[in-house]
């Protein structure tokens, strides 16, 4: 179980195991390769690429990025941390801030900030993925497209068309969906075609368009497959 880190200023040749040594971008921390257990604490700073996820964690060993806003880590001053996906803020050449359908990964404390015509702010489809304050803003996609089964996602904020996206997730999913805020045009959550064993507790859902829109949508194709919501 490695540590590493990434920030401005930093190098992708380093090895990134200290602050002094540390890498330029996230991809080159991915490329280390990251294994199961890892952390990854990334400074303030604007990152414009697409974290491509390569591998899985593991039960209990998850691949960790945080973004070390309060600079203890990494600069000593903090800041906001950014992926946009992209090499400059066009919205013409935005892509997804991460991709990758690996399992036992976690993310906190993040800003996804894609802004493009039917892209996701983060491209999933992996297992137990966890994300936690973390910011995604997206315009005419969804901010987080398809985590699966054993996923939580809390205390996040989510802007844009949709909020969370799922289409053929699956029966069972045991995913947690809590503590968020949703300021969607479209909808919040939008569940479609046998994607089941959903929980949504003590979120808000907010709308900022005139269109006709909806906190949740479900479409449920597969006959006791809930969807919680409480409170």
């Amino acid at each position: 179980m490695a540590t590493y880190y990434v920030g401005k200023g930093g190098n992708d040749a380093s090895d990134g195991t200290t602050w002094a040594k540390r890498k330029l971008t996230l991809n080159g921390a991915e490329d280390n390769p990251v294994a199961a257990g890892d952390t990854v604490y990334v400074g303030p700073g604007t990152y414009r690429e697409t974290l491509t996820c390569d591998v899985s964690g593991s039960s209990g060993s998850p691949i960790t990025y945080i973004g070390d806003y309060d600079g203890s880590h990494t600069d000593g001053t903090g800041g906001v941390v950014r992926i946009t996906g992209s090499d400059n803020d066009q919205s013409a050449t935005r892509n997804n801030c991460v991709w990758g359908a690996k399992s036992y990964r976690s993310f906190t404390n993040l800003v996804f900030d894609t802004n493009n015509n039917g892209q996701y702010a983060v491209y999933t489809g992996g297992t137990n993925q966890t994300f936690s304050k973390c910011l995604f803003l997206d315009n005419n996609g969804a901010g987080l497209y398809l985590p699966k089964a054993g996923s939580v996602i809390s205390d996040c904020m989510f802007f844009g068309n949709t909020g969370i996206y799922w289409n053929n997730g699956g029966d069972d999913m045991g995913l947690t969906v809590q503590n968020s805020i949703f300021i969607c045009r479209n909808y919040g959550l939008k569940v479609v075609t046998q994607t089941g064993g959903i929980t949504v507790k003590n979120c808000l859902f907010l709308d900022h368009s005139t269109a006709n829109t909806a906190a949740i949508v479900t479409n449920l194709t597969t006959a006791g497959q809930p969807v919680a919501v409480n409170n």
